[in-house]
């Protein structure tokens, strides 16, 4: 368990020097449209998926599924803050109604939207385009996730078939858990880009 830390928190230190010499988005402003802030923060929300997908996947590769559900633990949110750390008018964070981790949990507009996405999928069974949203001077842009890897079903899927090993590694880091039970072509939560003032 030592080692995985340590391997964690290399891994860690690593992307996050990578993904902050990122360049800053373009400008944007109030005359900005909906469209224009979507495509900006599709580019953004790409980076932060291929990282964490490939630190995942690495992890299961070399090491299992459990050790991937602690590399998760101890890097995605480093990892999440990393991707815009060198564009301090950006934030991007994952959110989630089911959520695994507390510091996902939605607030009370992003809740909103995951509750109306959900029952958009589950009526029409395809993704939601994203939404922009306005608060105060700060634009918001979510993106849906949605579950299209049956490699996630090893710890998000139907917890009767997890493997021994991995509903051990689920109770011990995350005891609250409530990101089981999905399926392939559910909405697994959003993205949530904030373009700041």
């Amino acid at each position: 368990m030592k080692s995985l830390n340590l391997i964690g928190a290399a891994a860690c230190i690593a992307l996050l020097s990578a993904c902050s010499e990122q360049a800053p988005t373009a400008p944007i402003d109030d005359q900005t449209s909906d469209e224009a802030y979507i495509n900006e923060s599709r580019a953004t929300v790409m980076a932060l998926k291929e990282t964490l997908s490939q630190e995942l996947r690495t992890a299961i590769q070399t090491q299992g599924v459990p050790a991937a559900i602690q590399v998760c633990q101890l890097v995605a949110l480093p990892i999440t803050d990393g991707v815009t750390a060198g564009d301090p008018k950006t934030k991007i964070a994952r959110t989630a109604l089911r959520f695994r981790n507390p510091a996902n949990a939605p607030d009370e507009a992003s809740a909103a939207i995951l509750k109306g996405w959900t029952n958009s999928v589950a009526t029409s069974g395809e993704a939601p385009a994203p939404i922009v949203t306005r608060e105060g001077k700060s634009v918001i842009v979510h993106h849906p996730i949605i579950m299209q890897d049956a490699a996630c079903l090893m710890c998000h899927g139907n917890p009767d078939t997890f493997a021994p090993e991995v509903t051990q590694a689920l109770q011990l880091l995350y005891p609250d858990d409530a990101a089981t039970s999905f399926e392939l072509g559910d909405l697994r939560g959003a993205f949530r880009i904030e373009f700041l003032p």
